[in-house]
Order: C-alpha cells, then structure tokens, then sequence
C-alpha cells in the first residue's frame, strides 16, 4: 500500500541549524519537527505500521527558499513517523529511504510518501 500526507509550511531542517544551536533550541527544534510530523501523520489515517515501509519525501520551496541536503532531511520527518508508529523503527531493518526530490512551488510545503515493503 502506498500512503501519503503533506505537512503545509514546513520543509525539513538543515543539520547545522541542530548541531549550532544551543541546547535549549537544539532540543525544542528537534521536537517541534517530530511533534509536527508525527501529529500530521496521525491526522491522515495511516496505518500502524507492521513490517518494513520506504520513506519517500517531495520538498517544495517557496521563492527565494533554500534547500537542504538530502542527508540532512531524514532525521525530524523518521522521528515524527516512529513517534506516530506510522514506522515501526527508523533502523534500516524497518525503513528504506526513497527519493527526495526538490521542487519550486507557491509556498513551501513536504510531501511525505509511505510505501509497504
């Protein structure tokens, strides 16, 4: 099966803007991203995860946005997902990472694809 939401107004975070901060902010940045994640995966009805699913991530960005690296992309949406048991774990036995994909749109938004494995 193949399930998919949209968190409006967010695109995933550069790893300098955790790693640079100062812990307080490190820590709320990291759980805003999860929280937000995790409540919008909910909200769209996916269900619990059983078995191994690939994570797949179309980022728009708004005029002037700038895109991050795909490696820095996965950490805030794979926490939300597992807090959400939309995933069962973000070990590479429960999840593979599929495409990220960069576009250019009206406002930013990302759109995060599930698949069952």
């Amino acid at each position: 099966m193949r399930y998919e939401f949209i968190l409006p107004d967010f695109t995933p975070r550069s790893a300098n803007e955790y790693t640079f901060a100062k812990v307080g902010q490190r820590i709320r940045r990291k759980a805003g991203d999860r929280d937000l994640v995790a409540h919008y995966a909910r909200q769209s009805g996916i269900p619990r995860a059983t078995g191994k699913r690939r994570v797949s991530l179309v980022v728009t960005l708004a005029k002037g946005g700038r895109a991050v690296d795909p490696d820095n992309a996965w950490k805030g949406i794979l926490d939300g997902l597992k807090q959400a048991e939309t995933i069962v774990n973000d070990s590479y036995l429960w999840v593979e990472l599929g495409a990220y994909t960069i576009n250019r749109g009206e406002r930013r938004e990302t759109l995060v694809v599930l698949e069952d494995l």
